[in-house]
């Protein structure tokens, strides 16, 4: 766990955001104003202040009387975050193929080289591989510039990081990264628009599934998940009820 020091209080912000977004702070964990005093030795306005921005932020959920909630993860702002990248992504990865040449080839080769020796390692680091993975899309952001839109994305989109942090857990999941990432620089090395629109599609829409809710079902705020609603007694229509049982 980062710590900080009283000279560090305008960066405590910063820093229990990112224990957020790394889920080194568990969504669901209540803490207190104390807790972060202590922990981080700081006075209480400070920590009263980057809570006030992290709760803006959807990080953290005040609860009365109860103290400070690490905010679950709601899955269906997660969906429609995703769908966000998926729009903008789309029209970024064909504007840069216009500009493609070979330093941006070679800088998402090299790309793909450290995903496969993060893969490869003994130690299974996510968050490392999920900053490549997200380095890999940001290179069309560059090389199309437009790199205003991808940091736009990045910091407005923070229940998928974390379900995408979530799913690369699964060694299965960082190999499927890893083999869509050559796919995406195989159809963009060669201009093949259609082959490689196909495969980002099918790329950004893996992460985020019903097994991953289930798996981590804790972690996800439930009240959030749309169920089918049971008709109640009042909700019934009698007449158009009748027509079918007794054919009128």
């Amino acid at each position: 766990m980062s710590c900080v020091t009283s000279a560090q209080e305008d960066n405590l912000y910063d820093i229990l955001k990112n224990n957020i977004l790394d889920l080194r702070l568990k969504p669901g964990m209540i803490v207190s104003i104390k807790n972060i005093c202590e922990t981080y030795n700081i006075g209480r306005t400070p920590a009263r202040d980057a809570l006030l921005q992290l709760s803006k932020d959807g990080l953290i959920t005040f609860l009365p009387q109860r103290g400070t909630m690490i905010s679950l993860i709601q899955l269906e702002t997660a969906k429609n975050q995703r769908f966000l990248w998926e729009c903008v992504e789309k029209v970024v990865i064909m504007e840069s193929m216009a500009q493609r040449n070979i330093n941006i080839i070679t800088e998402l080769e090299l790309s793909i080289q450290r995903l496969e020796s993060l893969y490869q390692s003994d130690e299974l680091d996510n968050r490392e591989f999920l900053k490549e993975d997200r380095y890999f899309h940001f290179i069309f952001y560059k090389a199309s510039n437009r790199e205003y839109c991808y940091h736009m994305l990045d910091e407005r989109t923070l229940d998928y990081y974390r379900v995408q942090l979530l799913a690369l857990s699964d060694k299965s999941t960082q190999k499927k990264i890893i083999a869509q990432h050559k796919s995406i620089l195989d159809a963009f090395t060669s201009s093949d628009s259609t082959g490689l629109t196909s495969t980002f599609t099918h790329h950004i829409n893996q992460l985020i599934s019903n097994d991953i809710f289930k798996k981590y079902i804790d972690l996800f705020d439930t009240s959030s998940v749309q169920e089918a609603k049971k008709p109640s007694i009042l909700d019934m229509d009698f007449l158009a009820e009748a027509k079918l049982h007794y054919h009128l």
